[in-house]
């Protein structure tokens, strides 16, 4: 995790500005809005299921299509679009919010989901800011464009820009974007001859 205040701190050292922490908070969280997915922590949320129960909800902070990997009961599942004839072993979006699993459970159980956290928004009050460290260069660099274009710094605002998409294209190749259709799903079975 990092420390809100050393984020403000370098801000105000690289990019001298007379702007107040409220509002480069609130330009932190456009920036991480934007790119989320591609910075967002790992989450993993335990669910205990019930015997005959289908639904379940989803942590707020969780969103279908950030799951990478479904677990219930020791059994990988599949994610599948609800309108999909929906087979064993599966999981679907049922609606905002709640997830579906197929087959019905029939014990009492524990489902695993496996999913990329959307982080929080960031205020005044706050002194963390749940993104991964090795990606904080990419919000920063967003929030020093939009601090340039602010004061009307055109030159230095396309510089920021350059280093900004310079830092996305970099997230991007790190991240594979999983879709909650097809998660992958390693073999690890051996099998004889």
């Amino acid at each position: 995790m990092i420390l809100i205040k050393d984020v403000l701190d370098d801000i105000r050292l690289r990019c001298p500005n007379s702007y107040d922490d409220s509002a480069i908070l609130r330009w932190i969280n456009t920036s991480v809005d934007e790119v989320w997915e591609y910075i967002a922590l790992d989450g993993v949320c335990k669910i205990d299921t019930s015997e005959g129960v289908a639904t379940y909800t989803m942590p707020d902070d969780m969103e279908y299509l950030s799951i990478y990997g479904v677990v219930v009961d020791n059994k990988q599942y599949s994610g599948r679009d609800i309108s999909d004839v929906l087979v064993p072993f599966t999981y679907a979006k049922h609606a905002e919010g709640v997830i579906t699993i197929y087959p019905v459970p029939n014990k009492d159980g524990e489902m695993y989901i496996y999913y990329k956290k959307r982080p929080k928004k960031v205020n005044d009050n706050d002194d963390m800011l749940e993104v991964r460290d090795e990606f904080l260069e990419l919000i920063k660099s967003s929030v020093f464009c939009i601090i340039a274009k602010a004061n009307g710094e055109t030159d230095l605002a396309n510089n920021y820009s350059s280093d900004y998409n310079s830092a996305l294209n970099e997230a991007k190749g790190k991240y594979k974007r999983y879709s909650g259709a097809y998660p992958l799903v390693k073999d690890v079975t051996t099998r004889g001859r």
